[in-house]
């Protein structure tokens, strides 16, 4: 079972998932904002960690539409014998502001054992990165959108080959 299967049968089973009548109502005010996700992470116990964040995700007003198939590759750049990353990727629509996301995915990160103040290119637990807000292009000090490298990371787009619309696809990969 994939992390998208398991994910749907907590859905399922939570207390805090959206009824079809909430999400049809939420998709008659045109208000979709779709945000393009990439989780990433290397030590025991990333699936779990995933589907956790996942979880708060939603349960903050994260609407999570979709989640790709794992994706699992060597580690690039990291301190020698470090493991496999396993990556995935997921759209959703979010109706706060982008630095709001911000706040909450880092959060989940630190909730998830990644110290705040982390250096790069070393296993971790768990990362999430902003990768798209639909076709906004968001240059801030803390938060550059779309992502500076996705377009140059495999990790980042096969697993979203899978769930991204067509048009979006497109312009991530021009990025």
């Amino acid at each position: 079972m994939n992390c998208w299967q398991r994910w749907q049968i907590l859905q399922m089973q939570s207390p805090h998932s959206s009824s079809t009548a909430e999400q049809s109502e939420q998709k008659s005010t045109g208000s979709f904002n779709p945000v393009l996700l990439s989780f990433g992470g290397n030590l025991d116990g990333t699936m779990e960690r995933f589907e956790r964040a996942l979880r708060r995700l939603s349960m903050s007003g994260f609407n999570v539409l979709k989640v790709s198939g794992p994706l699992v590759n060597p580690a690039v750049g990291c301190e020698p014998g470090a493991g496999d990353f396993t990556n995935i990727s997921v759209l959703g629509d979010w109706n706060g502001t982008p630095l709001e996301l911000l706040d909450l995915t880092q959060s989940i990160e630190v909730e998830e054992g990644r110290p705040a103040d982390h250096p790069h290119w070393v296993s971790r637990t768990i990362d999430i990165d902003i990768i798209l807000m639909g076709f906004q292009t968001i240059d801030h000090p803390r938060l550059k959108v779309p992502h500076p490298l996705a377009a140059s990371r495999d990790f980042v787009l096969v697993p979203s080959r899978e769930i991204l619309p067509q048009e979006l696809m497109r312009f991530l990969e021009k990025a």
